[in-house]
């Protein structure tokens, strides 16, 4: 799902719009303010941001967000501390 503004976005964080879900958060201000720290302008924002979305995870207690390329994700049966320890591992290669 997509929000066209940083706006509903603060209604997901929090827990008003009462959904669990992935969003994609399109005019993201956050983005912005991260492109625009080190350009000058007299110069265009670096082509990195281009390809750069603003992804939120909303979940139980907790909200996952992140300014990424693309976002994957998997069913997973075994205990957190178990996936964590192997995201770790997988990071540190």
């Amino acid at each position: 799902m997509a929000y066209r503004t940083t706006r509903r976005l603060a209604a997901i964080r929090y827990g008003a719009a009462g959904f669990y879900g992935v969003y994609r958060i399109e005019d993201s201000t956050w983005k912005a303010q991260m492109q625009d720290r080190g350009t000058r302008p007299d110069r265009p924002p670096p082509p990195v941001w281009s390809d750069v979305t603003h992804y939120v995870v909303t979940m139980h207690d907790s909200t996952f967000e992140c300014l990424a390329r693309g976002m994957t994700g998997e069913l997973r049966s075994e205990a957190i501390a178990d996936v964590v320890a192997e995201i770790a591992r997988a990071l540190e290669q």
